[in-house]
């Protein structure tokens, strides 16, 4: 027994290890900065609220998020649908080759799209955007390459989940597949749902790597998302700032989930 509450305590621990560092950089955001240890309040939240590159950073993430997982939930289930239908109701070759971007290191993807959507691309020259237009379109259709595929096998799971017997009494009342994708499947789904949006919030937070190894520390001013706040921050040891600003877009996520959890909830008990 003794044996067994040791065991069940370390895994307890490790199980919370992660609020250890968070613990860490909650009290480092009160900090004057890493030198001088000296208690400092809510100044550095102040500061941080005050700055126009953290306000630029903050803005331009919670939109690139809002756009890119929006277009990803899109194309996701409406691939779902397509593959269920015509694929007899099973998981086709396709939904395979859709999950190949995942696997694809971001060192050898980089050099590949600077050639398929760089300056001097076929496509670059045919519709002639603006520059900053351009690298924006470029980093979100790189971010559907890489995401659309696991939110297509996540829906087609869930779609796989539900009873068969609803389709075909469905199907037997004259509903169309669009009506019973989006009046009966949808609604259905709303777990599915919302893991896919935390999986596509996690990576695109990721999406800073692509974005640092196309356009480096200083990107086109729509593309300044809050991880080249905190990494400027960063290289200065300003852990202070860095700090803070991380806590504060912690503490907005952290919201933004709980109210999408919260209204998935009630469609799902409608």
């Amino acid at each position: 027994e003794i044996a067994q509450c040791l065991v069940g305590s370390e895994m307890c621990i490790r199980d919370r290890w992660y609020l250890v560092p968070f613990g860490m950089s909650l009290a480092a955001s009160v900090m004057e900065n890493s030198a001088n240890a000296h208690f400092a309040g809510l100044e550095n939240y102040a500061a941080v609220m005050q700055s126009s590159y953290f306000r630029l950073g903050f803005g331009n993430t919670l939109r690139f998020f809002a756009v890119a997982v929006a277009l990803s939930l899109v194309i996701g289930f409406l691939l779902a649908n397509m593959i269920f239908w015509h694929s007899r109701r099973r998981i086709s070759w396709l939904t395979l080759v859709l999950l190949i971007p995942i696997f694809l290191p971001t060192a050898a993807i980089v050099p590949l799209w600077k050639v398929m959507m760089g300056g001097s691309s076929w496509l670059m020259r045919t519709l002639k955007p603006r520059d900053a237009d351009w690298k924006y379109i470029t980093l979100l259709t790189l971010y559907l390459w890489k995401n659309i595929g696991a939110v297509n096998l996540l829906f087609l799971i869930g779609l796989q989940g539900i009873e068969p017997s609803v389709f075909d009494a469905a199907s037997v009342d004259g509903a169309s597949h669009r009506t019973i994708a989006i009046r009966i499947a949808l609604p259905m789904l709303c777990t599915v749902t919302l893991f896919a949006i935390i999986y596509l919030a996690m990576n695109g937070m990721r999406i800073f790597r692509e974005s640092y190894l196309l356009y480096g520390m200083y990107p086109p001013k729509p593309l300044y998302f809050i991880q080249n706040y905190v990494n400027n921050h960063f290289t200065k040891l300003d852990y202070g700032l860095l700090s803070a600003g991380s806590s504060l877009f912690a503490l907005v996520m952290t919201g933004l989930f709980l109210c999408i959890w919260l209204f998935l909830q009630r469609k799902e008990d409608a």
